[in-house]
């Protein structure tokens, strides 16, 4: 019996809530299917069905299958493990009182594995169950949990060639394996590599090998990421709609498109491992978010249109909303302008399957490199995780606003066979680095590639200690530098959104604007977070604080090293500043990276044999025409607007704060 394939079609979803009655959630689903809708997804709480151990409930479940199946309708199921039954807790009275058991626990685990195993059983007849995925089951993170230290200790034995080689990355002088606790620096950063990155990937694939034992072989698994669950806003922001007395419509559209870009560009660049699988933006809010006393905005269709388009432009594959309820209608008798205006985007993106249900991404120049385990490292040493993540992000909205498409690239993919081969990479808060990852990207800028990187380079290596004269060897190398000073810098504005608690005299500097020289001469960059000066050693200066290197240019053989001693990303959303996006359009344009799009309208391409989409986006408050270059080809509005056309190009006007998609035939 084969599932429904996901490869062939655009997946357009709605979520069901499992509280409501099995009457109701049949109709949600007749009038999800009515309306053009693919797939429904429903949740399955183990509580629910196995509320007595070994006595399985999945009549509810195989009904709705059934109804599913009845309907055309494919069905998602997301597995919530961590809503356990009482009866587990009665069983092994020792485990938390809470919800989520630790499945560390050795029974707990093949329980819960049994119970997957036999709802994939009671499903695998019913072919219209198209994925399955599993919750983040809030997994033990305590030290004193004596499974999850067992299963953590076993991870390092696998880690780590031996316990000599521990001992000396650790700095400790532990005699046996089962006498190592989560201690010390070094520690700490393992514990976090454990938990965050190690364990996720281990239970999701003893959770899919589970459903693969009793189901079809095809079943697409996947396991939802916290990752990928970060705010949309950050305290620190400047003038962020969510933080803001009263937030304007106009930031709040702006914020949230740049926002959407993020997440789902994010969501496709962690799917890269798995290009066979179909990627999904999944949770999409389809109705105004609600509780007893703070109702959200009225969702408009314009709204949907917006989000949906930004989804599909960052690559996704399929698109399914948290919620049905916020589509639908309360009652027969009222219209449902979300639901509808939901159903017309899906339908467009359906009549092209080449572009909208494949890994059609149109690529980018510019790679945003992610290093899970530094970010580990730095989260030991808080703030710093939080300036990392924020750094990020910030990079990823500087580019975004330049109309410079991003990847994001984990630095173990960093090689000589690179795809796409980026022209530039870019590092941001480097504050901890291995010497293997700061190789790699040396041998990037020697080979022809550009890396930029703030600061600070490798102060800490990858178990949080302390480098020799607080820089990584080899970037000291890569980049010529030595460091000269590192100083913490204040906030232009009082009171400080990050800046900490001074414990005297002569700990910060003075707000400052780092000057650009040699090739960078002529423009400036507000210095964020710190400032760290260099010694130059065969390197070039190009920025300047109080006269000396704030920042380097080295040629590596054919590629080019940039080091810039300050925190650029901040600056995106913190203290905005024209200065920072004209440093960053100069600097990537040494780098020879130009916007996709030579107007003011940012471009995002997806690309087919013969076919190619191009999303528009407008993100100033008036409305943008520009004219589009199509040469012979046919172009057309995806959702049917009218388009004035002169010899090869096409007029486009897209309204303030909104998107509008061309499909481009060219063969």
């Amino acid at each position: 019996m084969n599932p429904i394939p996901l490869s062939n079609r655009f997946t357009l979803g709605a979520g069901l809530e499992a509280h409501l009655p099995l009457a109701e959630l049949k109709r949600q689903m007749q009038l999800l299917q009515k309306s053009g809708f693919n797939l429904v997804e429903l949740p399955v709480h183990w509580s629910e069905g196995e509320p007595l151990e070994g006595k399985y409930q999945f009549s509810r479940f195989e009904e709705l299958a059934r109804h599913a199946a009845s309907l055309g309708l494919g069905l998602a199921l997301d597995v919530r493990l961590d809503a356990a039954p009482a009866w587990l807790f009665e069983k092994f009275p020792g485990l938390p009182p809470s919800p989520a058991p630790c499945f560390d626990h050795p029974q707990v685990q093949a329980l819960s594995l049994g119970f997957i195993r036999a709802l994939a059983g009671a499903l695998a007849a019913y072919e219209c169950v198209a994925a399955w995925n599993f919750a983040p089951a809030g997994e033990c993170s305590s030290p004193a949990c004596e499974h999850t230290l067992a299963a953590f200790r076993a991870w390092l034995e696998q880690k780590y060639p031996g316990l000599e080689a521990l001992n000396a990355a650790w700095r400790t002088h532990y005699a046996e394996w089962r006498l190592i606790r989560p201690e010390g620096q070094a520690g700490e950063v393992d514990w976090r590599i454990f938990l965050a990155e190690d364990r996720p990937r281990a239970l999701a694939r003893s959770r899919a090998e589970a459903v693969h034992a009793a189901g079809p072989a095809g079943w697409p698994v996947s396991a939802r990421s916290r990752a990928l669950e970060a705010a949309a806003f950050h305290p620190w922001d400047d003038a962020s709609p969510l933080h803001s007395p009263a937030p304007e419509r106009e930031a709040t559209l702006l914020a949230e498109t740049a926002a959407l870009t993020l997440a789902f560009d994010r969501l496709r660049c962690r799917s890269s491992a798995a290009a066979e699988a179909p990627l999904w933006a999944a949770g999409l809010q389809g109705g105004p978010l609600q509780d007893a006393l703070h109702p959200g905005r009225a969702l408009t269709r314009e709204d949907l249109r917006r989000w949906m388009l930004t989804a599909a432009a960052a690559g996704a594959e399929g698109i399914t909303f948290a919620s049905a309820q916020g589509l639908l209608p309360a009652s027969a008798n009222e219209t449902a302008p979300r639901l509808e205006e939901a159903a017309r985007i899906g339908a467009a993106l359906s009549r092209f399957p080449e572009l909208f249900a494949a890994p059609t991404w149109g690529g980018a120049e510019v790679g945003i490199l992610v290093n899970p385990e530094a970010a580990q490292a730095c989260a030991s040493v808080p703030p710093a995780g939080e300036h990392l993540a924020y750094s990020t992000r910030g990079w990823h909205r500087l580019l975004w606003e330049l109309g410079i498409p991003a990847d994001f690239v984990d630095i173990a993919q960093v090689g000589a066979k690179m795809t796409p081969p980026y022209k530039a990479l870019i590092l941001p808060f480097p504050l901890s680095i291995s010497e293997a990852n700061a190789e790699k990207l040396g041998a990037f800028v020697y080979t022809g590639g550009a890396l930029i990187s703030e600061a600070p380079p490798g102060r800490l290596d990858e178990h949080g200690f302390f480098n020799p004269g607080e820089l990584s060897p080899i970037f000291g190398n890569l980049f010529g530098v030595r460091q000269a000073s590192f100083m913490p810098v204040r906030e232009p504005a009082d009171p400080p959104r990050w800046q900490p608690a001074g414990r005297g005299w002569g700990e910060f500097s003075e707000p400052a604007e780092l000057e650009g020289a040699g090739p960078l001469d002529g423009v400036s960059l507000p210095a964020g977070v710190f400032v760290q000066t260099y010694e130059c050693q065969g390197s070039q200066p190009v920025l300047k604080h109080l006269s000396r290197a704030a920042g380097a240019f080295r040629v590596g053989v054919r590629g080019m090293a940039w080091l810039l001693g300050t925190c650029v990303g901040h600056g995106a959303t913190a203290y905005r500043a024209p200065q920072t996006l004209a440093f960053v359009r100069r600097l990537l344009e040494l780098c020879k990276v130009q916007p996709a799009h030579p107007g003011r309208l940012l471009l995002r391409v997806r690309s087919a044999a013969g076919v190619q989409a191009r999303f528009f986006f407008n993100p100033t408050a008036s409305a943008l025409t520009e004219p589009v270059e199509v040469g012979s080809a046919q172009a057309e509005d995806l959702l049917g607007q009218p388009l004035e056309r002169s010899g090869s190009q096409v007029m486009l006007k897209v309204p303030p704060y909104d998107v509008r998609a061309l499909v481009i035939r060219t063969a």
